[in-house]
This record gives structure tokens, C-alpha cells and sequence, in this order.
């Protein structure tokens, strides 16, 4: 069930931001992937691992992170 959680996270992200406008699309899907793992909470070891992934997604933090950034 992780890929529907991912793809929902995502929608909202675009919908939430001017990325879909001010990023090229070539950049786009490196730009999505950076906000949505930096701003994931980690729950086992640092970074990616075997039992838990990248971690829990937190879309709020994602959609901070982004309007920082000036999305």
C-alpha cells in the first residue's frame, strides 16, 4: 500500500506549489524525490534501509520544505 500513499503524497505536492510551473521537466522528478525523502521522518537507521525504506512520508514538512524553497 505504499504506492498509493506515495502517489497522493505527490498530487498534493503539485497542487500545493507552483513546481509543475516553475521547474523544468527534465528536473521535475529529481525535484519531488528531494522534497519528499529530505523531509520523510526517519523511523530505523539513518537514511535508506532494508526494513523501513526512506522512512514515514510527512507531507506537511514536504509542502514547508517547498515553500521555502520558493515553490
Amino acid at each position: 500500500m505504499a504506492t498509493p500513499h506515495v502517489a497522493g503524497a505527490i498530487a498534493l505536492l503539485l497542487s500545493a506549489t507552483n513546481i509543475k510551473a516553475e521547474v523544468d521537466e527534465t528536473e521535475r522528478a529529481f525535484v519531488i524525490q528531494d522534497l519528499m525523502t529530505g523531509s520523510s521522518e526517519e523511523l530505523g537507521e539513518s537514511g535508506q534501509n532494508h526494513r523501513f525504506g526512506f522512512g514515514r512520508i510527512d507531507i506537511l514538512r514536504a509542502l514547508g520544505f517547498a515553500r521555502e524553497l520558493g515553490y
